[in-house]
């Protein structure tokens, strides 16, 4: 290879790799990211949960089988999202539970023991509203979210809190 032919092609390549840093899912999380929910764009590390904008609310932190509840995820003052992965879990043991049903702008995640929800686009989103449907048994549920707000801002490990008016 000729050096003018190497010096272009590193040059093509370092571009390449500038624009396009790391990993982004614009259509929605992959299963292989279920375990620390940690969406992996290049060097980018999640932000500071306390200084999340958006509010992630559930409808009761308890069920009996059948029952159908509601995550609604919101950006404070209408701060836009990108992506977005729900994983609910027993509070007590730690394991995932459920079924999530799919919804406006959202794919579910069932496979390899990945129980999750995330995003199916990179459109902008004010708010996303996810049904969950409880295991055909009784007993508390809690969720975990993380947010990206754009590739180079996430928040990882946001806990929902029960909004009795949902």
């Amino acid at each position: 290879m000729s050096r003018v032919s190497f010096t272009s092609c590193l040059v093509v390549f370092l571009s390449v790799h500038a624009y396009f840093p790391g990993n982004c899912w614009p259509n929605g999380a992959p299963v292989n990211v279920c375990d620390d929910m940690t969406p992996r764009h290049g060097q980018n590390r999640p932000q500071p949960s306390r200084y999340s904008p958006y509010q992630i609310t559930q409808s009761a932190n308890s069920y009996r089988p059948g029952d159908v509840l509601q995550v609604t995820i919101t950006g404070n003052g209408g701060t836009p999202f990108k992506g977005l992965m729900v994983k609910a879990y027993d509070p007590e043991t730690g394991r995932p539970i459920g079924l999530f049903k799919g919804g406006l702008g959202l794919k579910t995640l069932e496979d390899q023991g990945c129980l999750a929800i995330t995003h199916k686009d990179s459109f902008p989103k004010k708010a996303a509203v996810i049904h969950w449907v409880a295991p055909n048994y009784s007993g508390q549920v809690a969720f975990k979210t993380t947010i990206v707000e754009n590739f180079n801002n996430y928040f990882t490990n946001l806990d929902a809190i029960v909004d009795q008016r949902l």
